[in-house]
């Protein structure tokens, strides 16, 4: 990175959607799974944060990480945030705090 753009919004936005599509085409098969699973928890519980998601493919499906593909799960018109924060338990997560989602159309 050039000492120019050490202080880039725009670039840094730009390099963080490569970052996710390029995530999200090396995890395709697992972020579909990924929301797939979002979307039932969803709709049984009324909202989903990323930590339900994960947590269900590493107990269910064997898969320890989305990666940073992960940023992709409630991409789309299909999400609303609520607005509702849930902080991190997940230990590599350094009790960061997550959105909470829920379906736009339920």
């Amino acid at each position: 990175m050039k000492q120019g753009d050490l202080f880039n919004l725009d670039e840094g936005l730009r390099l963080k959607r490569e970052g996710m599509e390029s995530a999200a085409e090396h995890y395709e098969t697992d972020l579909e799974l990924g929301k797939s699973i979002a979307r039932r928890i969803c709709r049984e519980w009324g909202t989903v944060h990323a930590e339900d998601v994960n947590t269900e493919l590493a107990f269910y499906h064997n898969i320890s990480s989305l990666g940073n593909a992960a940023g992709s799960l409630f991409k789309g018109k299909d999400w609303t945030f609520t607005g509702e924060w849930h902080q991190s338990t997940r230990s590599s997560s350094h009790g960061r705090f997550i959105r909470v989602w829920r379906l736009t159309n339920g």
